[in-house]
């Protein structure tokens, strides 16, 4: 499209008075442009009445096609989404975030830069810096350099005019001055030698109304009316839109003003000009509507969308309010709860992606709760009325990140194969100890081995956290194949989902290290027994390879995941518990180099309580600062019981070595007693916490059957039942290893941590796997 009917006059006076770009997308013209960083330009652009200022952001299509030389003076672009930006209060620019190629003029219809007016906006401020920003950059800048009359263009008039004094010096013709009937306000213009002598009803031109709009909103017919003269220096002005008739019947008037008052230069082209006027106002009401024109994009242009559809890739701070994205949910993370000094909160982060490119959004507060089942991962949504925020390079990955609230708007839309699903770059185990720590990575694999899910207290935090951990295999290595072993957190960490023998796809796994050797952990996206023709040869290998070497958990290459995850015997671990160091020591040249604890998982069974003392003691209710930091900083102090034991003293208080004294002790669980399995037997201390849960009852509730069915009396019979609860029983173990020093006697001292019931069905499945992993052997 090369025609000047194809831009839309007065464009800029309606953008910068509230038009939206949902609904008005005018087509302006290119007068020039140049580089401000690598991704962004500043341009100006005219309408064919005024010029502004304007700044292209990212992926808006422009920017592209000025890196491929595409753009020139008098290129034509078609806006399709735009804001208007503030510097300063004195400045605002026209902030480009797509548009199109639409096409070109012709040279000869290239207005020079002079019969342009600098747009000033009435509700803000100037539309560009100074004059020495506004005239136009260097000639590298564009195919055709600008003329001669450019080098006073888009100023003031007042600034022109002085620019004018200057040019002319020296030149043997000179303007005469107009007559001095044309108006009032203009009967003191005119030209002396080779300055000016401007005076417009006694006061200088540098003070005269002479802006467009002086005081009132462009395209305002009341305000044009009212001022006979808005640019005595224009020479020419082209006709306008319907919407600006009193622009054109002011420019009329004073041309035929200026013809009467003598002006050679305008009496000369009267009649042609009133002719090309003529026709350019038939060509206007001719004109279809701009969004009936057919413009086709040109090569290396971007296309809006439809249903105003914002690409990712144009997303930035600038965006404004109004962009509206249709994504697809790649990545769900876990939900994240945080205390801070404001009180309590939780997060979720998504990773979201359209054709144009990806973004990660977090969602906080009640928008986790109110949108996290529709966050479903490969689901197609629409989200609006988020923040564009730039994102933390410790936390986030791109440039910039979405920040939805509650009132954030996500609704589900029709399934769009255009845009991508979520895309692995996988890696083989084996390369995993050759990776920095801290590497996110994707992993493909199969489960050989799961472990029981552990939950332990944290001991900065005070929370509750449960982890698992998994074996995981690949085809891959010198040996044939390469296990490796994965950490779960959490929700992630519990059912019965995980199962030897399941293809796994894991995406983003950071690298870890611990005690020399490298683990996996934290995944954000696990996907099972994905429906991928590469998992279904993954799984073929795996079972082909135990049907000739089979591998189980005692196979691993990794001795770390014997003592973290996997069950051992209870022979098992005081082979391994040999190696472990006191505390304080600094021993090396074993396989566990400076550990002093130990933790294993066991399936045991209880043995019978100690009948001749009982298993409890009376202990220290009184208040104590926890030795553990506070979660975080503005926070009070935690406190815990002192729980340290009391004796009682003749006048009936208890006192503890710390000095505490109480009226009523706490009792609480403490004993000691043998576990046994088919390798041997160890001795175990069995804490208040355990207790708890096997007795089925309190320490406090528990003393005084225990000393009434000593006596003999009807509570035996109680006493009996309730140690029945945990002798002889079978359960599932986490048990702690540490050496310590008794009575100058070194020993190593076997705590429970945690104590369950058999899960029987679950066991029966693991006990099966194992025999059909036995005859496959043969």
């Amino acid at each position: 499209m090369s025609s000047v009917d194809a831009i839309d006059q007065g464009a800029i006076a309606k953008i910068f008075t509230g038009a939206q770009p949902q609904e008005y997308k005018p087509v302006l013209e290119i007068r020039g442009f140049k580089a401000l960083d690598g991704s962004r330009y500043s341009l100006h652009v005219a309408d064919r009445m005024n010029v502004v200022r304007a700044v292209t952001f990212g992926q808006s299509g422009i920017s592209d096609a000025i890196r491929q030389n595409q753009v020139s003076r008098g290129s034509l672009i078609r806006l399709h989404d735009y804001s208007i930006m503030s510097p300063n209060a004195k400045v605002q620019l026209l902030a480009i975030q797509h548009a199109e190629m639409v096409g070109a003029l012709k040279q000869e219809d290239i207005l020079a830069d002079h019969q342009l007016q600098k747009f000033v906006n009435p509700h803000g401020g100037m539309s560009d810096v100074d004059a020495s920003q506004a005239a136009f950059p260097s000639t590298q800048h564009l195919r055709q350099a600008p003329d001669a009359a450019a080098t006073d263009a888009y100023t003031t008039p007042e600034r022109r005019a002085a620019s004018s004094a200057a040019f002319t010096t020296g030149m043997s013709e000179q303007t005469p001055p107009p007559n001095t009937a044309v108006s009032s306000r203009s009967s003191g213009v005119g030209v002396q030698g080779n300055g000016l002598n401007t005076k417009a009803g006694g006061c200088d031109i540098a003070e005269a109304e002479t802006q467009i709009g002086y005081g009132q909103g462009v395209g305002n017919a009341t305000a044009f009316a009212s001022h006979p003269v808005l640019n005595p220096y224009a020479a020419q002005t082209q006709a306008v839109s319907d919407q600006h008739t009193g622009a054109s019947s002011l420019h009329s008037r004073f041309e035929s003003a200026s013809v009467a008052g003598g002006n050679p230069h305008l009496r000369g082209s009267t009649a042609m000009q009133q002719q090309q006027q003529q026709q350019q106002q038939q060509q206007q009401q001719q004109k279809p509507p701009p969004a009936a024109a057919s413009l086709q994009p040109m090569r290396g242009s971007s296309q809006q969308t439809a249903g105003q559809i914002t690409p990712i890739s144009t997303l930035s701070p600038y965006s404004g309010g109004r962009w509206r994205i249709k994504a697809r949910v790649l990545i769900r993370g876990e939900i994240r709860r945080f205390s801070n000094a404001r009180g309590e909160g939780q997060l979720l982060k998504v990773d979201l992606a359209d054709q144009s490119g990806e973004i990660q959004a977090t969602f906080f507060g009640k928008a986790v709760d109110k949108y996290y089942s529709l966050l479903k991962p490969g689901q197609v949504l629409t989200f609006q009325k988020g923040q564009i925020k730039a994102a933390n390079k410790r936390f986030d990955r791109g440039d910039y990140v979405l920040i939805f609230e509650e009132s954030s708007v996500i609704e589900t839309v029709a399934e769009d194969h255009a845009i991508p699903a979520v895309t692995y770059d996988f890696k083989p185990l084996c390369a995993i100890s050759e990776l920095d720590n801290e590497t996110h990575v994707d992993i493909k694999a199969v489960i050989y081995a799961v472990s029981e899910p552990f939950t332990f207290t944290a001991k900065t935090s005070q929370r509750e956290m449960t982890k698992r951990e998994i074996g995981l295999w690949d085809p891959s290595g010198p040996d044939g194949f390469t296990t490796q072993e994965l950490t779960v957190w959490g929700d992630s960490a519990l059912g019965d989902r995980y199962q030897v023998g399941t293809v796994v796809f894991l995406k983003r796994a950071r690298v870890g290290e611990w005690n020399g050797a490298k683990s996996l952990s934290s995944p954000v996206q696990l996907d099972l027994n994905p429906d991928q023709p590469e998992a279904f040869d993954l799984q073929r290998r795996f079972q082909e390879h135990q049907m000739t070497s089979p591998i189980t958990a005692r196979a691993s290459n990794r001795s770390s995941f014997n003592g973290s995850g996997t069950r051992q015997t209870l022979e098992a671990c005081l082979e391994e518990d040999i190696h472990l160091t006191a505390p304080g020591s600094t021993q090396v040249g074993g396989p566990n180099d400076g550990r002093s604890i130990h933790r294993h998982n066991v399936m045991a069974t209880f043995s019978l309580l100690d009948g001749n003392r009982g298993p409890f003691y009376p202990s220290c209710p009184a208040e104590v600062p926890s030795n553990r930091p506070a979660p975080s900083q503005g926070q009070a102090v935690q406190m815990r019981s002192c729980n340290k034991k009391v004796n009682q003293e003749s006048d009936g208080s208890w006192h503890c070595q710390a000095g505490h004294t109480c009226q009523e002790p706490v009792f609480r669980y403490l004993f000691r007693l043998n576990i046994l399995d088919h390798t041997g037997s160890m001795e175990v201390n069995v804490y208040d916490d355990v207790a708890r849960k096997l007795m089925g009852c309190g320490a406090g509730e528990y003393v005084p059957i225990y000393e009434a069915g000593q006596a003999g009396g009807e509570q035996e019979a109680r006493l009996k039942q309730i140690n029945r609860r945990l002798e002889w029983k079978r359960c599932a173990m986490r048990l702690r290893a540490q050496k310590e020093f008794f009575q100058e006697t070194e020993r190593v001292r076997y705590s429970v941590d945690e104590a369950a019931a058999v899960p029987l069905a679950k066991e029966a499945r693991s006990l099966l796997a194992e025999v059909q992993a036995s005859l496959a052997a043969l």
